[in-house]
């Protein structure tokens, strides 16, 4: 009987620590559900522009603090950033923002055909950031000239995306569904006709 009683508690404790298993492997499941839900390529292209944006203001800031150039003439980010080291902040930060530019790409991957411009772009970026003008400025224009020409492709993408969803009324796999394509078509067309103008500008410019 005493067998029997600790054979039985034996097996009590073993289902105990498989059911204890089972609700962490669910519990598990459901914080990745929960991530997957809450993190979005929108997130991620967000708080990549928030860094590239922050980083184009510091690292400026920092060599005309340090009065190692004036303010005037006024000239570009990457000249202002080429100085140490403001050059560290600039490179950090944009290569930083380039790296989530192609982790969005790849989680919109299977949403959009133009997934593929946001390494485009992340690719530019890093270059840019990567070459001074002052250490090479004919690969640093290239560099530039990626990025600004993969973004504003991009932008354009999105916008033809926009604007399907708009002409079939359909729910798009690329927009939540509380996002009035309408909204995204006519913000996102604006921004791809102003980088395309500004653009076409520098290139009348050279």
């Amino acid at each position: 009987n005493t067998h029997t009683h600790k054979h039985g508690g034996g097996q009590q404790d073993a289902r105990a620590q498989q059911n204890r298993g089972t609700q962490t492997d669910e519990q598990n499941h459901e914080v990745k559900r929960s991530l997957e839900a809450e993190i979005t390529a929108g997130h991620v292209l967000q708080a990549g522009s928030g860094i590239g944006g922050s980083t184009c203001v510091i690292a400026p800031l920092i060599t005309l603090a340090l009065h190692q150039r004036s303010l005037l003439p006024l000239a570009t980010v990457s000249v202002y950033s080429k100085y140490y080291p403001a050059v560290y902040v600039f490179r950090v930060g944009l290569i930083s923002c380039g790296v989530l530019y192609w982790l969005s790409g790849i989680m919109i991957r299977r949403q959009t055909e133009f997934w593929w411009l946001c390494l485009v772009m992340g690719v530019g970026l890093q270059g840019l950031s990567a070459v001074s003008p002052s250490e090479n400025n004919s690969v640093h224009v290239a560099f530039a000239a990626i990025y600004f020409v993969g973004g504003a492709t991009f932008l354009t993408g999105i916008a033809i995306e926009a604007y399907r969803a708009c002409r079939s009324k359909m729910f798009h796999p690329l927009f939540k569904r509380e996002v009035k394509p309408q909204h995204v078509f006519r913000v996102f067309w604006t921004l791809c006709v102003f980088c395309w103008c500004c653009l076409l500008g520098v290139i009348l410019e050279v």
